[in-house]
C-alpha cells in the first residue's frame, strides 16, 4: 500500500455518522484481538469473550468522547472506501496532545500507516511540543511502535486511567 492508494479524511468528532462509529467499533475489536493474540496476551478469554470485553470498553470508553467541544481530533484512513485505520486524539493545552486511540486494521499493519496517522498532530496542531499517550501493559506490539518512533516511558496518567493498568508514553519535541 502507498500513500495515495488511501484517503485521509479529518472529521469533527461530534459528527461522526454511527455507520462509521460502528466500523471503528468492529475494526477495533478486530485489531486488538489480533494484536492481543499475537503477543500472547489475554490468553484466558476466549476471542468470543475478548471481543465482549472489547466492545463494552469502546461503548464506555470512546464512544462517549464523541463530542463537539474543538478539543478532541479524529483523522480516519480508508481504503476503497473501508476504515483501515483511525487516530483520535484531543489537544490538552496549545503544546500538548493526548492520544486517546490509535488502530490500524491488521492487514494494513506495518505499512506506514500508523507513523502517518500519529505525524498528523504536528500537521494538525503545529504547535504540539508534546504527545502523551497510554498503553496497556500486555500490549507489547504498541509498546514495540511507539518506542521505535522514538517515545519513551513517561509518569504521565490521563483521568480515569491506572498505572497498575497503562504504561504511559510520551514524544518530547525540541525545536
Amino acid at each position: 500500500m502507498k500513500d495515495n492508494q488511501f484517503a485521509l479524511t479529518w472529521e469533527d468528532p461530534g459528527t461522526i455518522s454511527l455507520t462509521t462509529q460502528q466500523e471503528m467499533q468492529m475494526m477495533c475489536v478486530d485489531a486488538f484481538v489480533s494484536q492481543y493474540r499475537a503477543s500472547g496476551s489475554f490468553s484466558e478469554f476466549s476471542d468470543e469473550k475478548l471481543k465482549e470485553i472489547l466492545i463494552d470498553y469502546f461503548m464506555k470508553s470512546i464512544q462517549p468522547r464523541f463530542v463537539l467541544d474543538g478539543k478532541q481530533y479524529f483523522l480516519s484512513a480508508r481504503f476503497n472506501g473501508k476504515l483501515i485505520g483511525f487516530i483520535f486524539w484531543e489537544s490538552l493545552d496549545k503544546e500538548r496532545a493526548y492520544v486517546a486511540e490509535l488502530a490500524i486494521a491488521k492487514d494494513y499493519w506495518r505499512q506506514g500507516l500508523g507513523k502517518i496517522l500519529m505525524n498528523t498532530i504536528f500537521d494538525k496542531k503545529p504547535l504540539t511540543k508534546k504527545i502523551v499517550l497510554l498503553t496497556e501493559h500486555e500490549n507489547k506490539g504498541a509498546q514495540n511502535f511507539y518506542e521505535a518512533l522514538g517515545y519513551k516511558a513517561s509518569d504521565y496518567m490521563h483521568d480515569g486511567y491506572s498505572a497498575e493498568k497503562f504504561r504511559a508514553y510520551e514524544l518530547v519535541i525540541n525545536n
